[in-house]
């Protein structure tokens, strides 16, 4: 286990910039599986109805646009592109241990409570902006001085 753990700090380690975690599609890969996993249990508990939900990547593109972190996805464009950078990031967050999977969860239940539609739909992109919200704060801790050098700013 300890052999396990060294590994992931080392891969965490690897990345220098919230820039690189967003292009990382081995990132992207294990937070789509955090993301699908968390939006089914916030189901769950809202409806009380087994779920095991996807979520569109139309949702995450969209939250992500509507978000301060819109910056690191570059010049990408499409929705599955910005889907991934939203998982890649929530996916470092977690395995840093930084967003447990039950805060995740807590997150979209609160901001998605409110916008249950009577056919058991859900309007998400609050929710998924809301851990956004909450990725930022996690990782802006981290990288702030070294990604705002990078872009030219004066930090003081």
């Amino acid at each position: 286990m300890e052999k396990n753990s060294k590994l992931i700090r080392e891969f965490l380690n690897s990345f220098t910039s919230i820039y690189k975690i967003a292009k990382d599609k081995n990132l992207a890969r294990i937070g789509d599986n955090i993301v699908n996993l968390a939006y089914s249990l916030a189901v769950f508990i809202l409806t009380n109805r087994k779920a095991g939900k996807k979520v569109p990547g139309k949702i995450l593109s969209t939250a992500l646009r509507e978000s301060n972190l819109r910056i690191y996805a570059g010049s990408r464009r499409d929705s599955h592109s910005l889907a991934d950078v939203v998982e890649a990031l929530i996916g470092y967050c977690w395995l840093k241990g930084e967003f447990p999977i039950n805060k995740i969860v807590e997150i979209l239940t609160e901001n998605m409570a409110s916008s249950v539609k009577a056919e058991g739909c859900f309007e998400s992109v609050k929710a998924f902006k809301k851990l956004l919200e909450e990725v930022d704060l996690i990782l802006s801790k981290e990288f702030f001085k070294q990604d705002s050098l990078k872009n030219g700013e004066t930090v003081y």
